[in-house]
């Protein structure tokens, strides 16, 4: 079996694949202190007396990289690979800062061009939202960044003194009837007509009729407005484990 791991700032996703099956998933709140000794205890928790061959994994900072590579090796004894867009010279790309790009999001663009075909625009919703997108070559095209649901609460709380912090719920109605139903309505609305929006748009610049695919820990809220999405909740663990074998 296969260890996929993808390190967020505020979470770790674990997935665990099986001849191209996703057969165990987990999720590590580690808020931005993960440490090897953290990581090997989730790990040896979660898995129990699996056998793992091999592992790779993810990570959009690279020192919390080498923390999970350190504790998954000691405990697997296997040498976990770390994948980095420098690493996947199997993907084209015409981006510009590639030294800027992230990785998490060149393995969705991959993942969906490998598992759905292409053209695809990926949505991916979390503390920030990203969109990706793949032409029809499979070429990664770029895409663009926003603050995700949570971190907009958190900036208007922040950032406007009378403004509460508040956890994002779907609205029912957009026209808000006080303070905190005005937030939840920008928050929830403005989400996903931004998704939806800026997906539309960045699919007719990659051409054809693209694929539209939403992930993320944030996605399953939004999806009631997000007609016409396919939502795949482990697609970056599946790109994880689609690239490590383009290692042979």
């Amino acid at each position: 079996m296969k260890l996929c791991l993808d390190i967020g700032n505020s979470t770790m996703a674990m997935g665990l694949v099986n001849g191209g099956r996703m057969v165990q998933r987990a999720r590590l709140d580690h808020g931005g202190r993960l440490t090897a000794e953290l990581v090997h205890s989730f790990l040896e928790r979660v898995l129990g007396s699996r056998s793992v061959r091999r592992a790779a994994l993810i990570s959009v900072v690279p020192s919390m990289a080498d923390e999970a590579a350190q504790a998954a090796g000691r405990l697997l004894n296997v040498q976990p690979r770390v994948i980095t867009v420098q690493a996947m010279s199997f993907m084209k790309h015409g981006y510009r800062t590639p030294k800027k790009l992230g990785v998490d999001r060149l393995v969705n663009a991959f993942a969906a061009w490998r598992l759905y075909g292409a053209p695809a625009v990926v949505v991916d919703i979390g503390t920030a939202i990203t969109w990706d997108a793949v032409d029809r070559s499979g070429k990664y095209l770029g895409g663009a960044i926003a603050p995700g649901p949570g971190t907009m609460a958190q900036s208007l709380h922040r950032n406007a003194a009378l403004l509460p912090e508040l956890a994002v719920k779907r609205q029912a109605r957009a026209t808000g009837r006080d303070t905190e139903e005005c937030i939840r309505s920008g928050i929830y609305w403005g989400t996903a007509a931004m998704v939806r929006e800026l997906a539309s748009m960045i699919g007719r610049e990659a051409g054809g009729r693209p694929r539209m695919l939403v992930t993320g820990g944030a996605a399953p809220l939004f999806l009631p407005e997000l007609k016409g999405f396919r939502h795949d909740p482990d697609l970056t663990l599946k790109g994880i484990g689609l690239a490590y074998d383009e290692f042979g």
